[in-house]
């Protein structure tokens, strides 16, 4: 079966043939193929864009930059060109959750697609999750999660608890509105059986507020229920931020069915402490600390709720949407805040790079390939 894929790239109009000279970003080049342009591979695993030289057929013609080292192989010094890959991309020194990212959303033949505009929200978030507490027949669906592997969720280390419900037993993929069965949806349910919170986690404080569910069964994927990538990097080169979630949609209202998603920017580290100044030091001893911590805010009081808690704050990945699938990268575990859309606020979340090496010990220590 052949798989149709959206690539995200930039047209620079150059119409150059295949081996001629070029310029992107400011750095002369040479048109290549994008599979032997290791420099067009690391921009899309990065969530950027490549230039297009031109099209030849239906493979995208990409500028790729001659690379500024210089290689004494004689008198004189010469600029080295990227040259053709001979080996796979995918090696030791690209992350394992990107190295899988790439296994559940694969690449193999390049066909480029119009997008017809935003995706409908059926399909938006495939990888959201709603995690589910009390007995079968009374389920309470009070955190949410993403999915990001075949059996594993992440979510809120506070969300494997209720004090009223006990222990979060259920996930449910691929629903959008929960209170119905007739909405464009197709959603699968799993049972909880090992419920993983992050070793430093120590409440009341908030610090590494993460944890991950493990899934009784292999996830089904379809356009309905997709995993989401992980950011590995503390840079995030989108400034728009998208959470998610069935959360309450005011301070006093009451929880949404329908899930809803909310634009957000990130605030920095120094504004966000000034946010939080009067938090009590049992909650966040050592105040909210960029490394760990994400904070983002919206205007006209855009924020997170309760209910959102677990929930991801994320980005559309351009690189590896495909199809009608959307892929995300979740950057962001929703965590805490406080009254929420009540005036400036921001809402604090987990920072996903901050954990990549613990997470990726678990969820693939012993999935197969």
């Amino acid at each position: 079966m052949c798989i149709i894929f959206i690539l995200a790239l930039s047209y620079i109009g150059y119409s150059s043939a295949l081996g001629e000279e070029c310029q992107t970003r400011g750095r002369p080049g040479t048109c290549q193929r994008f599979s032997n342009c290791s420099y067009a591979i690391r921009l899309v695993l990065q969530n950027d864009r490549p230039d297009i030289c031109e099209f030849e057929g239906i493979e995208p013609i990409i500028c790729c930059p001659i690379q500024l080292a210089i290689i004494r192989t004689s008198s004189e010094p010469t600029l080295h060109i990227d040259r053709p890959i001979t080996r796979s991309p995918l090696t030791d020194d690209v992350p394992l959750s990107i190295r899988q990212c790439l296994k559940y959303h694969p690449k193999s033949d390049f066909f480029i697609a119009v997008s017809g505009g935003e995706k409908s929200l059926p399909q938006q978030f495939p990888h959201m999750a709603a995690v589910g507490f009390d007995e079968e027949n009374a389920k309470q669906w009070l955190c949410g999660g993403s999915l990001v592997s075949k059996k594993f969720v992440i979510t809120a280390a506070h969300c494997l608890s209720s004090i009223q419900y006990g222990n979060a037993k259920w996930v449910r993929l691929g629903d959008l509105d929960l209170s119905t069965t007739d909405d464009d949806a197709m959603p699968q349910d799993f049972t909880i059986i090992r419920r993983i919170s992050h070793p430093d986690y120590q409440p009341p404080a908030k610090y590494h507020d993460i944890a991950l569910l493990e899934l009784d069964r292999i996830v089904s994927f379809t356009l309905y229920v997709s995993p989401a990538c992980l950011q590995t990097t503390t840079i995030i080169n989108e400034t728009e931020l998208t959470a998610t979630g069935w959360g309450k949609t005011s301070f006093l209202g009451d929880a949404s069915t329908h899930l809803m998603n909310v634009d957000l920017k990130e605030i920095d580290e120094i504004s966000c402490n000034k946010l939080y100044e009067t938090t009590t030091t049992r909650l966040l001893p050592n105040g909210i600390t960029g490394q760990m911590l994400i904070c983002a805010g919206g205007d006209g009081g855009k924020d997170t709720c309760s209910g959102d808690s677990g929930g991801p704050l994320q980005v559309k990945n351009k690189g590896m949407s495909y199809s009608r699938v959307e892929v995300h990268t979740l950057v962001g575990v929703t965590s805490f805040g406080k009254a929420c859309g009540l005036g400036k606020t921001a809402g604090v979340y987990a920072r996903i790079s901050y954990y990549v090496g613990w997470l990726e010990s678990i969820i693939w220590a012993s999935e197969e390939d």
